[in-house]
């Protein structure tokens, strides 16, 4: 009797990086969204004190990416353009290296990633996030 193994059964299942994945990293942080809010729920006068509570805060969300192009200054580095679902606020992320994160080419629009970084500025729907990473 010869001996019949299924073809696949001797190759490996093949583990792929999925970027929508949460790493171990997780800021407690509030939303995008939350934090947008909290600042326009403010008299106007405050909401710019409101915006500088912000800046410094570690942060971690689930974004869609409109938008990826290089930074100016330094061409190894990727400028993402994102959003919350399809809504404002807008996310500005930088310094993120398309060395560690070639896969930044080749996004598609509205693709998800998690991204964490720190809150620079705030202003208005706007957030930009310094020192940006991918997971």
């Amino acid at each position: 009797m010869v001996n019949r193994r299924r073809v696949d059964e001797h190759i490996p299942p093949v583990v792929q990086h999925d970027p929508v994945k949460p790493e171990t990293k997780d800021y407690s942080s509030p939303s995008a969204l939350e934090i947008v809010e909290d600042i326009k729920s403010r008299p106007l006068y405050q909401q710019h004190e409101a915006e500088r509570h912000y800046v410094g805060l570690k942060v971690r969300w689930r974004l869609n990416v409109v938008s990826v192009r290089q930074q100016a200054e330094t061409g190894a580095m990727a400028r993402l353009l994102c959003n919350v679902d399809g809504s404002y606020p807008w996310i500005t992320a930088t310094d993120i290296s398309f060395t560690k994160h070639p896969e930044l080419k080749i996004l598609r629009a509205d693709a998800e990633l998690w991204i964490s970084g720190t809150i620079e500025r705030v202003e208005g729907h706007d957030i930009c996030l310094s020192n940006a990473e991918i997971g």
